[in-house]
């Protein structure tokens, strides 16, 4: 990766641990199938997540898109969304309609990263008021992180019915 002088790694649903390289701090993404800090951490993954929260008994639960540090889960938050956990739900349901979170996040993410309007200091992280959207069941957090602009070939992210360009990545 290094090699292509990427600016920004996006994982999709990385389940092993990774040891981020100190130049890479803050330029490697990954989504979470639960709000983080909860249901999160090693074992933590996939259908794992969905039993335990359906086990818990909770009655929100979401996705969250996070920067990637050396422990599970646990880089500072870029965006996360909460959804109903509804009393009909079973694990597989319930990962149904969190997935479908999950696409709905990640290309935010990336999109917010891109027009460098994600900033981080520490674990604390902010957001552009202007970029949050409520929904009936919460809010689209946001943070703020200026990132390299090096390029290296072209993502195209739908939004809505708009297609357009919004980063350019390497593909691994």
């Amino acid at each position: 990766v290094r090699n292509h002088g990427a600016g920004l790694v996006v994982l999709a649903g990385y389940m092993s641990l990774l040891k981020v390289p100190e130049d890479f701090t803050n330029r490697i993404i990954n989504v979470h199938p639960a709000l983080i800090p909860a249901f999160s951490g090693q074992g933590m993954f996939g259908q794992h997540v969905h039993e335990a929260v359906i086990q818990y008994g909770v009655k929100v639960t979401g996705a969250t898109v996070h920067f990637v540090d050396d422990s599970y889960d646990h880089g500072p938050i870029i965006i996360q969304q909460a959804i109903p956990v509804n009393d009909q739900d079973t694990a597989e349901t319930l990962a149904e309609r969190v997935q479908a979170l999950e696409r709905k996040l990640y290309p935010k993410a990336i999109q917010m990263i891109a027009e460098g309007r994600v900033t981080v200091e520490g674990r604390t992280t902010g957001y552009d008021l202007k970029l949050i959207e409520f929904s009936e069941y919460g809010f689209l957090a946001h943070s703020k992180v200026p990132l390299p602009t090096q390029v290296w070939g072209e993502v195209i992210i739908q939004l809505g019915n708009e297609e357009r360009s919004i980063v350019r990545a390497v593909a691994v």
